[in-house]
C-alpha cells in the first residue's frame, strides 16, 4: 500500500460543555476532503487521544471514516500503554476499515521498557494486526524514544511499513 503524500494529523474539536463536537469534526473533514492531502490521522496526538474515553476515540474514528473522502487513507492512533488494549484498538480500527495504524510507545513504566520489551510490544502488535502499523516515537510526550537498533530491527517485519 502507497502511503506517500501528506496526511493531516486531525484536531478533535471541543463543544463549549466539553464533549467532542463530532459535527465541527464532519465540517474540517468537509473542507480538508476538497484539499490535495493523500489522508488523515485521527485520534493522535494532535486529536488528543490521550484526553478522550474510548466511546469519543469509536465516536471520532466513525466519524472520520463516514466524513473522509473515498480517496483519502486513513490512519488510527491505537497505541495504549498494554499490549492488548493496542491490540484491540488497532483490530477496531481495521474493523472500520482504516488503512494503516500508528501506535505510540508505551511509557508509563518508563523503567521496565528496554529496547527488547519494546520490540516485543511492537513485533506482537504487528503479528495480530489485520492493517500496518506505523512506528510512533514521540519522546517529547511518552518520555522514550525509539532508537535507531530497536527501529532497524522493527523495519524486519513485514506489517511494520514506516517510523
Amino acid at each position: 500500500m502507497n502511503f506517500s503524500g501528506v496526511f493531516a494529523a486531525l484536531a478533535t474539536p471541543f463543544a463549549q460543555d466539553g464533549s467532542v463536537s463530532l459535527p465541527d469534526l464532519k465540517h474540517n473533514l468537509h473542507r480538508y476532503n476538497q484539499t490535495d492531502l493523500a489522508g488523515y490521522v485521527a485520534v493522535g496526538s494532535t486529536g488528543e487521544s490521550v484526553l478522550l474515553t474510548r466511546a469519543e476515540m469509536d465516536a471520532i474514528l466513525i466519524t472520520v471514516k463516514e466524513s473522509a473522502s473515498e480517496e483519502k487513507k486513513l490512519l488510527a492512533g491505537t497505541g495504549a500503554e498494554s499490549t492488548a488494549e493496542t491490540i484491540e484498538r488497532t483490530k477496531r480500527a481495521a474493523d472500520l476499515g482504516y488503512d494503516a495504524v500508528l501506535v505510540k510507545t508505551p511509557h508509563y513504566y518508563k523503567p521496565a521498557y528496554k529496547p527488547e520489551v519494546l520490540i516485543a510490544h511492537y513485533r506482537r502488535v504487528a503479528d495480530e494486526s489485520p492493517i500496518p502499523i506505523m512506528l510512533y516515537s514521540i519522546p517529547q510526550f511518552t518520555g522514550i524514544a525509539l532508537a535507531a537498533p530497536e527501529v532497524a530491527a522493527l523495519a524486519e517485519h513485514p506489517n511494520i511499513f514506516g517510523i
